[in-house]
């Protein structure tokens, strides 16, 4: 079996790119899964410091 959900931790950037359905990978992912933030994290939740603030998000494959 495979797994339903997805959790990752990426560059807030990257995730607002993924909300985009106009974009090809925002298109992609949405035909395949549901994107939600779950939680911001600061830059200074890292060491060493990233120049980028992060996002833990869920992806959630639809059920066909």
């Amino acid at each position: 079996s495979h797994a339903s959900d997805i959790y990752l931790i990426v560059e807030e950037g990257f995730y607002k790119r993924t909300l985009d359905i106009h974009r090809t990978l925002g298109l992609l992912l949405h035909t395949q899964v549901s994107i939600q933030q779950l939680l911001k994290l600061p830059a200074e939740c890292f060491h060493p410091k990233p120049k980028v603030n992060s996002v833990l998000i869920k992806l959630t494959r639809h059920t066909t």
